[in-house]
């Protein structure tokens, strides 16, 4: 790309003869292009030099939280530093930390985002926590989000969610954290919730049927479970 800048500068700057009869006589080389002209070339083709640097696997990665943008309102513009050019795109973006320069945390809670949940989220297949609470998110939870199989901790509570969590967390082995409390989902808690669970709070939504085995025994590692103001019962 960089070669472009210096063959547009070359078509400025290369000199042209003259022919008189059989001969040619030199044109006088013009002075070299004024500086605005390098100026303008350079800020055109520098956010493509900068893109064309960047890997496979960080575009990917920034195409997915861009999907993750475009499928949200931001009254706040909390998310307007979100540029590919910015020096560790997208590590240095806002609510976003990396690990070995893969995306391991999205954080942007309490920022009145709405919208959807872009089902491209699934692509950051190294996050470990998602927090977006206390927004105005709504529809479903992608089933996508399963295949995110690192996930430890997910936040998603207070916003306008609905459908239900099966299969979304039946895959997320790894999780510890699941509190969806507020929103607007609804069918059965999964009965195969993930193992490792630490915390479980799905309370203010509306689940129904029975508190499944795995919860209502009480598992050694399990230290929260608030399922109030559902439609749930204790299994029988």
């Amino acid at each position: 790309m960089s070669s472009l800048i210096f063959l547009a500068l070359d078509l400025v700057s290369v000199p042209i003869g003259i022919r008189v009869g059989s001969c040619v006589l030199p044109h006088p080389t013009p002075p070299p292009p004024h500086p605005a002209i390098v100026f303008f070339l350079l800020v055109i083709y520098e956010p493509l030099l900068s893109c064309a640097k960047l890997s496979a696997d960080t575009q990917d990665k920034i195409q997915a939280l861009n999907a993750f943008k475009l499928s949200l309102h931001d009254p706040l513009g909390a998310l307007t530093g979100w540029e590919p050019s910015t020096p560790s795109a997208p590590c240095d973006w806002r609510g976003v930390s990396c690990y070995n320069g893969r995306v391991s945390e999205l954080r942007l809670p309490r920022l009145h985002l709405s919208g959807a949940l872009s089902p491209q989220v699934a692509n950051l297949r190294m996050l470990r926590k998602l927090s977006l609470h206390s927004n105005s998110l709504n529809g479903t939870i992608p089933t996508s989000l399963s295949k995110c199989t690192l996930l430890n901790s997910i936040f998603l509570q207070y916003n306008s969610f609905s459908g239900t969590l099966y299969p979304v967390v039946s895959n997320l082995t790894n999780l510890l954290v699941l509190n969806v409390a507020g929103n607007y989902l609804s069918g059965e808690i999964p009965g195969d919730l993930p193992k490792n669970l630490r915390f479980i709070d799905l309370s203010s939504n509306s689940f129904s049927g029975d508190i499944p085995k795995n919860v209502s025994s009480g598992s050694q590692l399990l230290q929260l479970i608030n399922l109030s103001y559902n439609r749930i019962s204790e299994e029988h």
